[in-house]
């Protein structure tokens, strides 16, 4: 009686992990499903002349064909600009495993990002999305000119 409980509970663990294996190989087939997320990406502003933090910067983000192609999100850190870039994947998901995870491309790969200061000229920086996607977590520097008129007054 013991050893029929024994070998049901084996038959019924070895029934068990080779589902789990063959889901993990897609044997039993991939379902895709297209995702929209945002990545978050953070920019340092700094005044070019002697490299202050530059507070109050706003964005504007353009592409090819798209003239909203971010968001930004409030940052109470001095001369932190944080920005919402949507991304829309393809999810290949078996029964019990995520499979992997393409990034849908855009119609323009570069996005272009317009840094708005009343004092300070606005400078457009260009971006790969690749790079942005590839690395979400990075800081990038972003140098601030100081307007003539705005130097003026200061003055």
């Amino acid at each position: 009686m013991r050893n029929k409980i024994f070998c049901a509970v084996l038959v019924a663990g070895v029934i068990a992990a080779g589902v789990v294996m063959a889901d993990y190989f897609s044997l039993f087939g991939v379902t895709q499903q297209e995702k929209t997320g945002f990545i978050d990406v953070q920019f340092k502003t700094v005044d070019a002349e002697n490299g202050l933090l530059v507070s109050d910067v706003h964005v504007r983000c353009f592409q090819k064909m798209n003239e909203n192609a971010c968001g930004q999100r409030d940052s109470h850190e001095p001369g932190m600009v944080y920005i919402k870039i949507p991304v829309s994947r393809v999810v290949s998901r078996s029964l019990f495993f995520n499979q992997g995870e393409v990034i849908i491309k855009t119609h323009d790969p570069k996005l272009h990002i317009m840094f708005i200061h009343p004092d300070y000229d606005n400078p457009i920086n260009s971006f790969e999305l690749i790079e942005l996607y590839a690395n979400p977590d990075r800081q990038v520097l972003v140098n601030m000119v100081p307007r003539e008129e705005a130097q003026e007054n200061r003055e």
